[in-house]
């Protein structure tokens, strides 16, 4: 593994994120974060768990110009891991929570993608893991547009795994079940209502996840790409 290694992760300051910013930099990487909420940030960097962030939405297109000005793109490393999560029914979901759901779930992961493998293509060697969710394999009543851009995210990180394999560039899905985050508080579903459908009955752990994708950034997991593994506490599993 070439280093130092300089990993580059969105949402990297709150809940999973901040589980795999944590894990990353404890293994070595230099770790930047891109968030909107500029005060987790701050308190990631002041805690060791970050060396760097920049404070941007990367759901506005208008956006992109402002990002390719402040960061010069020699990451080995690249976690899109910023998602928003929207729960209602098909016949309440609007264009705009289309549109929303698309941009960060989806069309941010696959911009970032193109913008970090000039860099991987040119040192023969990178990693690229996508945090999607298990909706994005089994569907999800409520959520069908979440669980389509999820979707997408798989199959698009498989493609990419393919054209990239020869070159010492892989690219993995995690797909995390229920996670005490303020994702789920957006349900309006009890904490017993959703532990009453997973199979282990318990919650999945933002470390478990941290520490998994660690792994998968480092060079043990050179031989794994274009999987999607489902860390859920069986939720997969029906």
């Amino acid at each position: 593994m070439h280093k130092p290694l300089k990993a580059l992760i969105t949402g990297g300051a709150k809940g999973i994120g901040l589980a795999i910013s944590q894990a990353l930099q404890q293994k070595g990487f230099q770790v930047t974060a891109l968030g909107r909420d500029e005060q987790s940030l701050a308190i990631a960097k002041a805690a060791g768990f970050i060396e760097d962030y920049l404070v941007l939405d990367l759901a506005i297109g208008q956006n992109w110009d402002e990002l390719a000005n402040k960061l010069t793109f020699d990451f080995s490393v690249l976690v899109n891991n910023a998602g928003i999560y929207v729960w209602q029914p098909a016949e309440n979901t609007t264009s705009n929570d289309v549109q929303a759901l698309f941009a960060l779930n989806f069309f941010a992961a696959e911009k970032l993608s193109s913008l970090c493998l000039g860099h991987m293509k040119q040192q023969r060697w990178g990693r690229i893991l996508n945090i999607a969710s298990v909706s994005g394999t089994t569907g999800e009543a409520n959520a069908g547009v979440y669980a389509a851009s999820k979707g997408a995210l798989i199959a698009y990180s498989r493609s990419l795994a393919l054209e990239l394999a020869s070159l010492d560039i892989t690219v993995n899905c995690i797909s995390p079940g229920w996670v005490k985050t303020e994702l789920f508080t957006r349900t309006e579903l009890s904490e017993e209502e959703i532990l009453s459908t997973v199979p282990a009955h318990r919650w999945v752990s933002a470390s478990e996840l941290g520490a998994l994708a660690a792994f998968l950034c480092g060079d043990e997991a050179q031989s794994i790409t274009g999987q999607n593994i489902c860390v859920c506490a069986g939720l997969s599993l029906g």
